[in-house]
Order: C-alpha cells, then structure tokens, then sequence
C-alpha cells in the first residue's frame, strides 16, 4: 500500500471527506441503498415557510442526520461536486498537467 505524500491535495482530501457535505452524501448514498428515505408527498411547512419534497432524517455510522428539504440535499451534492473538481485541479497541478 502506497501512503500519500504530504502535500495540498493530501490536506484538501481530508478537508473534503472531513465536510458537512461529503459526509452527508456519503452516508445518504449508502443508507438510501438500503432504506427510502424520499416522503414523495408534497410537504408544506408553515414554520419555515417552505413546500416541496423533503428526505427523511435517517442515521448511518452512528451519527443521526436531521430530514432536509431535497433542495438543501441537492446543495450538499454541488457542494461535493465542486470540492471534486476543486481536487482534480490540485491533482492537475501537482502533476504538471
């Protein structure tokens, strides 16, 4: 097994997997294989003055993740996105491409 050496995608890698985004979707992408977490009945929330979809709160890993609306799902899935672009680009570089 091959260590990774020091450097800025070494430091950005754990501060991608160690994100609020990366971790929901990782353990969403996980527990959604296994259980539904989609309410497709249309919510409407007076308290936070919202209506659409929203997942369920589900719990992977012993951490427990509260229901969000799927919009704010959907943020933490650009948010890992980017962070994968963001990292492929520090790959490009540390290797001259």
């Amino acid at each position: 097994m091959k260590v990774l050496c020091d450097s800025d995608l070494k430091t950005s890698l754990f501060v991608v997997i160690r994100s609020e985004s990366f971790q929901y979707v990782d353990s969403f992408v996980n527990t959604i294989k296994h259980r539904d977490l989609v309410d497709l009945n249309a919510q409407l929330d007076f308290a936070e003055n919202r209506a659409g979809i929203r997942f369920c709160g589900f719990k992977y890993d012993n951490k427990y993740y509260p229901q969000l609306w799927a919009e704010d799902t959907l943020l933490h899935s650009l948010n890992v996105k980017n962070d994968i672009i963001s990292l492929g680009k520090i790959l490009e570089r540390l290797l001259g491409m």
